[in-house]
């Protein structure tokens, strides 16, 4: 019985020794441990369910100018401001002020006033760039950079727009047909030379149209079609659809300089002149655009 009362004891010590232990407030530790924070509303709000669910915020749409602004600058386009280039959408250079261009190309920019380009590639003239976006019957996304000297005088101006193919094609011809390769040669005449740039590697290429008397270059870019001989096929007028962009370079009428300058560093090794690289001199392909009704198609051989 000794044996016995000894085993009770000690599991008696052994239960108040534990008891003790747990009891809340004698070790900071385990009450720590299991003692709940109070929710504030800050934790709350990270807490609930439908914080994680929120969407990423979409990307801030490019602003269109307004349709009635959209609609001058078509009206504009329909016959490039009523004069010929070299002059653009009314505006002459070595003879418009800046001020007045200004005036003329901020009816159709979303920025006003138009600011300096921060880009530009030459001290001698201030450049201003104004972006364009449309999307109203076609959409044109692109720009015009305007060069002006120290005595505010525009002097150089390029205009490049991509060619959405979202728009309607016959509404899209009939806003750009001005500036179309067609209607170009008919009142300029054959170039003094054409460049092309295409490679092996993709199916765009470019097309250079330089007047250099008349200090002005059209440059149009499309895609062509792979012939089963890895020639490609060329359809260069806007007509079927096929040219995604177009820029117009032009240039004071006085200017010595290389006209081909204004457009940038497209002219480099890898533009061939036309009769390089197909079957056709100047004379065949201004015969061969204009006499017909459709676009006109060529052949180009492999580079």
């Amino acid at each position: 019985m000794r044996i016995n009362r000894f085993i009770l004891v000690f599991w008696i010590a052994l239960c108040a020794l534990l008891i003790t232990s747990c009891t809340p407030g004698k070790t900071q530790s385990t009450q720590r441990a299991i003692v709940t924070p109070p929710i504030t509303s800050d934790v709350a709000s990270v807490a609930t369910p439908t914080a994680w669910l929120m969407p990423f915020p979409s990307p801030t749409p490019i602003p269109a100018i307004p349709h009635s602004a959209q609609q001058q600058l078509f009206s504009i386009l329909a016959n490039n401001g009523g004069c010929e280039l070299p002059c653009f959408l009314g505006i002459v250079p070595g003879t418009t002020l800046w001020s007045d261009a200004q005036t003329i190309l901020e009816e159709f920019s979303w920025i006003k006033p138009i600011p300096q380009d921060p880009y530009a590639s030459t001290t001698a003239l201030t450049s201003y760039t104004t972006d364009i976006y449309t999307s109203y019957e076609v959409t044109l996304d692109g720009y015009i950079k305007v060069e002006v000297d120290n005595k505010n005088v525009v002097q150089n101006i390029v205009f490049r727009s991509e060619i959405k193919q979202s728009g309607n094609l016959g509404t899209r011809d009939r806003h750009l047909s001005w500036y179309s390769m067609s209607e170009i040669l008919k009142r300029h005449g054959i170039p003094d030379a054409i460049y092309l740039y295409y490679t092996n590697r993709t199916l765009v290429y470019t097309i250079d149209m330089i007047y250099e008397k008349q200090k002005f270059v059209v440059e149009y870019t499309g895609l062509a079609s792979l012939n089963t001989d890895y020639s490609y096929t060329l359809c260069p007028d806007f007509g079927d659809g096929s040219i995604s962009y177009f820029k117009i370079g032009v240039a004071k009428l006085s200017s010595q300089d290389d006209v081909k300058l204004i457009m940038g560093n497209r002219f480099w090794e890898s533009m061939h002149l036309l009769e390089e690289i197909t079957q056709i001199n100047y004379e065949e392909y201004f015969t061969l655009i204009n006499n017909f009704d459709i676009p006109a198609c060529f052949i180009v051989k492999k580079p």
